[in-house]
């Protein structure tokens, strides 16, 4: 416990400054205010992102709206940006980035009849690109509560809660939608269905996860024995969604143990072992241990391991985990969230695959629940609320290895910010004329989406024709390797031309083609995906 104690002393420091530097770590405070950190992402230049919100009644977790901030490697400030809106105020709980030094940022709009989901794109040079309102009228709040971006789409994923429905025949809690790279609301659906699944009540979810063209999202729900399905139990909850966004199956865990507890995310250990992890609740209110679940990739439950805290220390009364990374095959490392007498605590953990703790440091109290990332070079950063002494929360940024050893200072000089040509500053940024998008006119589903754009539907003019003929292509933002080829009747080729990504018109000349009729073919990685006839005179 010497570490523990060693550790708390050094949360009661005055801080007078935005960011003051510790031989353990980093505060961010801001004068007056409390600041809460929601997420935390590693950039594109090995710099990092803290988004949150910042508000002033230390009683209450709302009131001025989010904030942002960015450092460089070694945790030192580089910038900040307060983000407002004039009739209301946002919070930040989800953030994402891309290759192209793209940030998004997605959470809730407060405002007066109506808290919304909201999601932000801001470039390299963090101005904003768009922000759009997901309303549904169907409800009384939603939430954007995690982006997710992937190499095989060029879409952004959003995962979204939505609560207090107007009606209480409304069921349907939990919707992905997509969005395009500009902003626009391509497809939509609901998932995890009580409509569907009757025995399954109030489903929320928590966290979306990627894994060999599969999706797979963590939370928790209340679910009934099918003997007595009149009282709800609340269970970890996983849902499985193929490729094409179809749902699979969904898996309240633990259903035949009674097991009471929530799901926080999932590691796949192998093709097909699923690795989630969340807690347990023990009938001492607000007590929990750390629950570890298997199940593989069709939904079907394997096994469970508990971490009892006695097994941590017989000093910590509750322990659970939020989000962990595989240092080895069966070896990992997670943050470790935990109670000793009375006070919530926070430290990290190395564990294996049947729970056995290798390691484990606690580092102090905190205030809310601590975010994590690992770096390039497989160190981990964590963020934690913390109180400071003047009574408003701080964010407490730290780093440390996979032996949980503080990172040394990296001597190395970075460049940051490498792909915006001008140095950024710090500053406001105003999301008032953020557009609505509504679920009142209709939006497609990922499968009538995906049909409508597997297609490069063509046009053909003029017709017949005899000097020169145009084609314009329809959705080749949406292709790769796109071809169009030209053959006679005889099935001889004409013409052959490559089509570029997002190309809309090719004219050709055919002056010296022998009159009749032809075929045009536009080909998608080698797969025909439009056609269309022409004459030449």
């Amino acid at each position: 416990m010497k570490n523990i104690q060693f550790i708390l002393i050094s949360f009661f420091l005055v801080l007078t400054s935005y960011a003051q530097h510790t031989p353990n770590g980093i505060y961010f405070g801001l004068p007056g205010k409390n600041v809460m950190i929601e997420g935390l992402i590693e950039y594109y230049d090995k710099g990092y992102f803290m988004e949150g919100s910042h508000y002033i009644n230390p009683n209450q977790n709302f009131g001025l709206g989010s904030w942002s901030a960015k450092t460089g490697i070694n945790l030192e400030l580089l910038r900040q940006n307060y983000i407002i809106y004039n009739s209301g105020y946002i919070e930040t709980y989800a953030v994402a980035s891309d290759n192209e030094g793209n940030r998004y940022t997605g959470g809730v709009l407060y405002k007066a009849g109506s808290d919304s989901p909201i999601i932000s794109k801001y470039n390299a040079c963090g101005e904003t690109e768009w922000c759009r309102i997901l309303k549904k009228g169907e409800y009384n709040q939603g939430i954007v509560v995690d982006i997710l971006i992937t190499d095989e789409r060029d879409e952004i994923i959003v995962l979204l809660q939505y609560l207090y429905p107007v009606l209480p025949e409304i069921k349907d809690r939990i919707y992905l939608a997509a969005l395009s790279n500009n902003g626009e609301l391509l497809w939509e659906k609901v998932f995890a269905s009580p409509d569907k699944y009757p025995l399954l009540h109030d489903p929320m979810a928590v966290k979306i996860t990627y894994y060999k063209g599969e999706y797979y999202i963590s939370g928790r729900c209340y679910y009934a024995y099918p003997s007595n399905p009149s009282i709800f139990y609340h269970r970890a909850f996983y849902v499985g969604i193929d490729s094409n966004f179809e749902e699979k199956w969904i898996l309240p865990f633990g259903t035949r143990q009674n097991i009471i507890g929530d799901a926080w995310n999932i590691l796949p250990i192998n093709d097909r072992l699923l690795m989630g992890v969340g807690s347990r609740w023990l009938p001492t209110p607000h007590w929990y241990n750390s629950l570890i679940m298997f199940f593989d990739v069709d939904g079907n439950e394997i096994s469970y391991t508990e971490i009892q805290s006695s097994s941590i220390n017989p000093d910590i009364d509750y322990n659970a985990i939020r989000t962990m990374y595989q240092i080895n095959d069966t070896t990992f490392l997670s943050l470790l969230h935990l109670g000793i007498g009375g006070v919530n605590m926070f430290g990290d953990m190395v564990f294996d695959i049947s729970g056995n703790i290798y390691d484990y440091t606690v580092r102090g109290s905190r205030e809310w629940v601590p975010k994590i990332t690992i770096s390039y070079d497989s160190n981990y950063v964590i963020g934690v609320p913390v109180m400071g002494s003047d009574g408003f929360l701080k964010a407490f940024l730290y780093k440390i290895d996979q032996n949980l050893q503080y990172v040394p200072f990296d001597s190395t000089t970075y460049v940051y910010d490498s792909l915006c040509p001008y140095p950024i500053q710090s500053g406001t940024i105003d999301l008032s004329d953020c557009m609505v998008l509504t679920s009142t006119d209709w939006i497609p589903t990922p499968k009538e989406y995906y049909a409508r754009i597997s297609a490069i539907p063509i046009t053909i003019y003029p017709n017949p024709a005899k000097d020169q003929i145009t084609f314009t292509f329809e959705n080749t933002e949406h292709h790769k390797n796109i071809e169009l080829k030209c053959f006679n009747l005889l099935g001889v080729l004409q013409h052959q031309i490559k089509v570029h990504r997002g190309q809309q018109q090719y004219s050709a000349n055919i002056k010296n083609w022998a009159p009749g009729i032809y075929i045009a073919v536009v080909y998608s990685d080698g797969n025909p995906v439009g056609r269309g006839k022409f004459v030449v005179q």
